[in-house]
């Protein structure tokens, strides 16, 4: 018996030589990163001895990081029954549940773990992890707590845990969490960028600029960063900022759906279409129920004219999420430029019912009504539009009431929109004069000159930038909304439908001598460009080309009425055509809008797309004929060849999308 007892000690000595051999050699190769060759040892360890604790728990450890989670926590289960009170098996368990996303299992084994170590702030903080994944942020926060009074100086712990308070919107405690997280570790990149989250949610969106730029500095690889501070500047509208960012949150996840949907967005409003359709095309492959990103190559499709491809997507988007607002609202704008007014108008009340307190719906549904004519109806809804993201101007904020027709009181007449909007809300300030006791009207600098020679005296008047004092009037109103008040119906437009702006005469008639040096011509003053922010805006231009081959003839001479630098274009028409276009050097046609007027009147006819240059001679009374494209815009009414907001004006309309050749030959 005792020389039986001796071999075997023996051949038990020789096993454990080996197994410590195979377990030396596999933990040098781990902690080289050579896991595989690592992964072989462990089991031929196991082989040895299946139930070697060191090589279960090291060999479920390296599965984990192989991320063979299953295989990680069946060995570890044999520790765990081998050695039931192994706390650290427990924990390393939990985490393998975890990335199999069974977080209830892991946050039961963290449990046992916190069981058998209550002192084990490890086991509190992937506890805190799992709650917070499910949604148990009060929990979360809880064990947070906890592993912060084990360990307090851990940067990492701070950091979650001002997450979970930031989800729960204690704003100013998440704010101390992750300020104590970088007072701890001052490079830690993912705190700033957290940081950096928090401010963009609470508006202070400089300061979120610093943190992410913070974040990025101390981890140039932190794509989330990239994609953070790319969304900031978009909020911003520092576009050309937030596209290189997105391009470099992309360069390091090229499958970032979220910086793909989002730099589309940017490319659109820069009116770079294709790149737009191209970046919403690749999030599209990559993630096919984004509804978000179907709305938004919707909205570029619509903008680019390919009503039947946006509908489509507008379609894709309500099969997705049929209780999507702004995807009936938006499809509601392409029916209606397909001619499908009672389907539009049955997707704006769709989309109303859904939200009643959502502005761009009702800001839809006023713009159809107000093309139908139907003003009594839509000038109630017009007034959403400050709600909207419209580009509208700003607000005026004051204690007084807004006017609505009372006699004799100190009325306060604010600007808002474009020039051109100003000069067609201008036709009711006679109206609204005689009704006041006194008037201000605020309104751009530029139409000053102009409004001050054609209304009556008393009027006081200001600029944009100089709102009148409160104790100078006793209620306000916007320019928007006084139609709501003297436009009830069609026919109250013919108390202002002819001339109500007057140029210097004696100007106009100056000018006229100087452009006909003595000959016997057709002066056409012609404009051909808007740069209009408004959605679309774009499809109402055309080209210098094209508009002067078709008007030039021997008796005519062009003159240029178009605002901004043009002299280029204008230059390369006489080269490559040989037509001479007029131009005023002492008339800046963009700034002197009262020389502009003068050269309005100067010509014979007015042939221009749809901008100020049109609202401006339509006021004076000029001879205009307006080029209108096939989308509809309300002013314009829906099919009329003539204006009631301007008596003078002949509208000539595209019969297809993009088609001007059938237009200019109309006027020819």
């Amino acid at each position: 018996m005792a020389l039986f007892k001796n071999n075997f000690s023996r051949k038990d000595n020789i096993l454990k030589k080996d197994i410590n051999h195979l377990l030396e050699m596999a933990m040098a190769e781990h902690q080289n990163g050579q896991l595989h060759s690592a992964e072989i040892k462990y089991l031929s360890a196991l082989e040895i001895d299946p139930d070697h604790l060191i090589a279960l728990q090291l060999s479920g450890l390296l599965a984990f990081q192989l991320q063979n989670y299953q295989c990680s926590i069946e060995r570890l289960s044999k520790v765990i029954f081998l050695k039931p009170n192994c706390f650290e098996a427990y924990n390393n368990r939990g985490i393998a549940y975890f990335e199999q996303k069974d977080f209830n299992a892991a946050i039961a084994d963290y449990s046992l773990a916190i069981k058998i170590n209550p002192n084990y702030a490890e086991a509190f903080y992937n506890r805190g992890l799992a709650r917070q994944e499910l949604g148990e942020l009060d929990d979360a926060i809880g064990d947070y707590t906890s592993a912060l009074s084990i360990k307090p100086t851990s940067s990492k712990i701070f950091n979650n845990r001002g997450i979970a308070l930031q989800q729960i919107k204690q704003f100013n405690n998440a704010m101390s969490d992750y300020e104590h997280a970088l007072s701890i570790d001052p490079d830690y990149a993912e705190a700033h960028n957290n940081l950096g989250t928090l401010c963009k949610e609470m508006n202070l969106l400089e300061n979120a600029l610093n943190h992410y730029s913070d974040a990025i500095f101390f981890d140039p690889t932190l794509a989330d960063a990239f994609y953070n501070r790319g969304i900031t500047f978009q909020k911003l509208n520092r576009a050309s900022e937030s596209l290189n960012d997105f391009d470099q949150a992309l360069v390091f996840n090229p499958q970032n759906t979220e910086a793909l949907n989002n730099r589309g967005l940017i490319l659109k409003k820069l009116n770079r279409y294709d790149e737009a359709l191209s970046d919403l095309d690749k999030a599209l492959a990559i993630k096919d129920d984004f509804s978000e990103a179907y709305n938004n190559r919707g909205n570029v499709r619509f903008a680019l004219s390919h009503l039947e491809d946006a509908l489509v997507d507008f379609n894709k988007v309500i099969s997705l999420k049929p209780d999507d607002r702004e995807a009936y609202s938006n499809r509601a704008l392409v029916l209606k430029d397909l001619g499908r007014f009672d389907e539009a108008m049955a997707d704006l009340n769709k989309a109303i019912a859904l939200d009643p307190t959502y502005p761009e719906a009702h800001w839809n549904k006023a713009l159809q009504l107000l093309l139908f004519g139907e003003f009594e109806e839509g000038w109630p809804l017009f007034e959403w539009r400050w709600k909207t993201k419209q580009h509208i101007g700003t607000e005026l904020i004051t204690s007084k009431p807004q006017w609505s027709g009372e006699a004799n009181k100190r009325v306060f007449l604010w600007a808002e929109q474009g020039i051109g909007d100003e000069i067609m809300y201008a036709s009711l300030i006679p109206e609204l004069a005689a009704s006041s006791s006194k008037l201000i009207v605020q309104c751009d600098e530029r139409l000053i000159p102009l409004f001050k020679r054609s209304f009556i005296d008393g009027i006081e008047y200001r600029c944009r930038k100089s709102p009148a004092p409160e104790d100078s009037y006793d209620c306000h109103i916007p320019m928007g909304s006084l139609p709501n008040i003297f436009r009830p119906s069609l026919d109250s437009f013919s108390k202002a439908s002819k001339a109500y702006l007057h140029c210097e005469s004696e100007r106009s008639q100056e000018l006229r001598k100087t452009l006909l040096k003595g000959e016997a011509k057709t002066l056409i003053g012609i404009s051909w460009n808007s740069s209009s922010p408004i959605a679309g805006a774009h499809h109402r231009n055309i080209t210098l080309s094209d508009m002067a081959q078709h008007l030039d003839a021997p008796d005519v001479q062009l003159v240029n009425l178009q605002y901004g630098d043009v002299s280029d274009e204008i230059a390369k028409l006489k080269e490559d055509h040989g037509i001479e276009v007029a131009e005023v050097s002492e008339i800046d046609n963009r700034n002197d809008i009262d020389g502009l007027a003068a050269l309005i009147m100067a010509c014979d006819q007015i042939v221009s797309i749809d901008n100020a240059t049109v609202h401006l001679a339509g006021a004076l009374g000029a001879n205009t004929k307006v080029l209108l494209p096939f989308n509809r815009s309300w002013q314009w009414g829906l099919d009329r060849s003539d204006s009631y907001w301007y008596g003078s004006l002949q509208l000539h309309r595209q019969k297809n999308y993009g088609d001007w050749k059938h237009v200019l030959k109309t006027i020819k």
